[in-house]
């Protein structure tokens, strides 16, 4: 489970649980990786990170990736756009019933490069995060930091 961690520098709390911490099971996190992929291809911004979330059983109980928010509803610019983070789309489309003991995964992949890259939360998404883990029970969070697992294209078109 994430281990909030003290920076002596400026008394900031922050989540460090990333997955290549846990090498020997990397495997056991393959799938949940590759459903990450799946919903980080579907990102329009530069950077694409994909969520998913897992109940205590191993089942998906909440998808995300980050996009813009402020669009009309014909799809068009409303002149006010700000992204939503791939971690915040995923815990939201959540039971919140469903979420204590689950388990929050976020990737970025990296499609130029064919790689999964850092995705630590930023720290809005560390306060939201905590959110959850206090109030609904939210067990740990797994996100890729310089692992650069290479993307398996097979993964994305499925």
């Amino acid at each position: 489970s994430p281990k909030p961690n003290s920076n002596k520098n400026n008394n900031k709390e922050e989540i460090d649980d990333r997955i290549e911490n846990d090498p020997k099971n990397i495997n056991k996190h393959m799938p949940i990786i590759q459903e990450c992929i799946k919903q980080a291809v579907k990102s329009p911004l530069r950077c694409q990170h994909g969520a998913i979330v897992v109940d205590v059983k191993g089942k998906i109980i909440g998808r995300g990736f980050n996009k813009y928010r402020g669009l009309n509803f014909n799809g068009t610019d409303n002149g006010h756009r700000k992204s939503i983070h791939a971690e915040e789309d995923a815990l939201n489309s959540c039971k919140k019933e469903e979420l204590n003991g689950a388990e929050l995964y976020v990737i970025r992949a990296n499609f130029f490069m064919n790689e999964i890259t850092n995705s630590k939360p930023c720290h809005n998404c560390q306060k939201i995060i905590k959110f959850y883990i206090k109030k609904f029970g939210l067990k740990c969070v797994y996100y890729s930091g310089e692992i650069n697992l290479s993307i398996n294209q097979d993964l994305i078109s499925n």
